[in-house]
């Protein structure tokens, strides 16, 4: 009997197949240190911090979006940290640079929060985490993300 190529394939392909133990349980870490990353970014806003506090936190949930927090001439700095935190993410996979990718993102996040005058742009608080494509995107779907104020 003859055996058509694409039911040989969906025998290796499968859910289960492309995602073992191993494999889910490090997703499962990673997604739970994002989650507390965004979570710790929150707190300065939820706690009424400081405004260089609240644009650090801000840069924890997105590489760069401190600054878009900060607003003004900042913002520019926002797609430079993305380009350099993309290229920092090929430097870990091409030459083992584990700490790369850390180094951009919480040295972006603390020099937004070294950059910001007296206000925070407030929108900041709702568009990255809309547009950073992150799991932070939780807060303001349930209606939690409180006003910036």
């Amino acid at each position: 009997m003859a055996v058509a190529a694409h039911e040989v394939v969906q025998q290796f392909i499968s859910r289960d197949a492309v995602k073992g133990p191993i494999t889910k349980a490090r997703q499962r870490r990673t997604l739970l240190s994002y989650i507390a990353m965004c979570v710790l970014g929150l707190l300065p806003t939820v706690l009424g911090m400081s405004p260089a506090m609240k644009a650090a936190g801000v840069g924890l949930w997105i590489p760069g979006g401190g600054f878009v927090a900060s607003g003004g001439w900042a913002v520019l700095l926002f797609p430079v940290t993305l380009a350099l935190f993309a290229l920092s993410v090929f430097a870990w996979f091409g030459a083992g640079m584990v700490i790369a990718p850390i180094v951009v993102w919480l040295g972006s996040a603390m020099l937004a929060g070294a950059m910001t005058g007296d206000a925070i742009w407030v929108p900041a608080l709702f568009f990255c985490p809309r547009h950073g494509g992150g799991d932070c995107d939780l807060c303001i779907s349930a209606g939690r993300c409180p006003q910036a104020g």
